[in-house]
């Protein structure tokens, strides 16, 4: 291997030209770019309904209820209506549980040094989640309606209590079969090892709601009182059916590609991700004929490159990447930041508005990360990073210029084949601006 030739590249330093000395971007930033007035050029949109994830990772869940409770404005004509974010919290970490127990009885026996099991172990609890995942607890468990959305409680210490307990039941229930229990015994022990995590969760949550009022229900012409499955699908009713997950990584398809990820979902039973591979100009259109008809648009990117957090921007033209190498600027497309590791889906927002200013288009999401100087949940994206990366969209099937029954090929992948970084999106609020988010 060669090595680094050390007095070749002293000599090649410039010491009185640090250019690093105050910080990278600091230091590349372009002197003459000035942010447009955003609050001027964008009209106001109805914020009542925003509310911080916390310190979680569940921006992906709070994104799809911000969808939803967007299209029950618009059917009651009413901005104040709010639903329950952590009643589905508590579900979603039944189901994970319960899946994942499932998920090791299924295989038994198995070899803790088989690549799926250890996949199983080291993801055994987490907040990860999809659009997928947040369908399958809306239509399992309904919604409730809440005054006022509640502040989101912290899950690093609860997901970190129920990974080790998982594991220790994966232990349990491996050394039982070893030791000749019959499929009924070993039933029975998962059983009862599930019920330790819901206990653990109904000390942190409470017991979770089992009828909503009357005084909750009558607006929406229920005239008795009901529980939040019942509730859901009498009032709300939202069409996900009519929906559609798009992927675009930057690479170039003749077809259309459903992808269905194996080992990627919630809850025994349910709908796993799904992504329809379709070209970087039909993904663009249908976010963008989406969203300029006023219907919001969830959406999965690498917030971890160029955000401004203090300001919630994302943006990476205002640097000038030359003057690190010339190279860094032509491998920054789309086609290379997921394939090589560079970038992933690692946040979900919600796509609100888009404008043109001057030469450029900006975007307008609701943003559900915590740490922020403005308060609003409202960031703005670049076209030039939006086209970078953000990877999936969940649009309306009527933005599809398709036939979805013409779909190419059909395919099952495992979740650390499909992405470089990781298929699920995480908060990204315990990281530093700029760094790279991996799951």
């Amino acid at each position: 291997m060669k090595e680094v030739n050390s007095e070749k590249i002293v000599n090649r330093i410039d010491q009185t030209n640090t250019r690093f000395s105050s910080g990278i971007l600091t230091e590349l930033r372009k002197q003459e770019y000035v942010f447009p007035d955003f609050d001027k050029e964008f009209s106001s949109i109805n914020q009542s309904s925003f509310v911080s994830q916390g310190k979680t990772g569940y921006c992906w869940l709070l994104s799809a209820l911000q969808c939803i409770e967007c299209f029950v404005h618009n059917k009651y004509n009413r901005t104040d209506i709010h639903f329950s974010k952590e009643y589905l919290i508590f579900w979603d970490k039944i189901e994970k549980a319960n899946w994942f127990l499932e998920q090791l009885f299924e295989r038994l026996p198995w070899n803790p040094e088989d690549r799926t099991i250890r996949y199983l172990l080291s993801r055994a609890m987490s907040d990860r989640g999809q659009w997928n995942m947040a369908r399958n607890l809306v239509e399992k468990y309904g919604l409730v309606p809440i005054d006022a959305d509640e502040k989101i409680k912290n899950t690093g210490e609860l997901n970190a209590c129920l990974s080790m307990l998982l594991r220790s039941a994966a232990v349990t229930l491996h050394q039982a079969f070893c030791n000749g229990k019959n499929r009924k015994v070993l039933s029975q022990i998962k059983d009862e090892l599930l019920t330790d995590v819901v206990t653990v969760l109904c000390d942190r949550y409470g017991v979770p709601i089992k009828q909503v009022s009357l005084n909750s229900v009558t607006f929406f012409g229920i005239e008795k009182a009901v529980d939040p499955k019942e509730f859901y699908d009498r009032a709300i009713a939202f069409p996900f059916d009519e929906y559609i997950s798009i992927f675009n990584d930057g690479s170039l398809s003749d077809g259309y590609i459903m992808d269905s990820v194996f080992l990627d979902t919630n809850m025994v039973g349910g709908i796993s991700p799904s992504f329809l591979h379709v070209t970087e100009e039909v993904f663009f259109e249908c976010v963008l004929d989406q969203v300029s008809v006023g219907e919001p648009c969830w959406f999965s990117c690498d917030a971890g490159k160029f955000n401004f957090r203090n300001i919630g921007i994302f943006d990476d033209t205002i640097f000038d990447f030359e003057r690190i190498s010339p190279l860094l600027e032509q491998n920054l497309t789309k086609s290379f930041v997921n394939r090589y590791g560079i970038a992933g889906m690692t946040h979900a927002m919600v796509m609100q508005q888009t404008r043109c200013i001057g030469n450029n288009r900006w975007w307008q999401a609701y943003d559900s990360a915590e740490f922020r100087s403005n308060t609003n949940h409202i960031s703005y994206l670049s076209d030039n990073w939006f086209k970078k990366y953000v990877f999936q969209a969940v649009v309306h099937k009527s933005f599809l210029n398709t036939d979805l029954f013409q779909i190419s090929e059909y395919r099952e992948v495992n979740p650390w084949d499909i992405f470089s970084i990781g298929i699920i999106s995480v908060s990204y609020t315990h990281l530093r601006a700029h760094e790279t988010l991996s799951d």
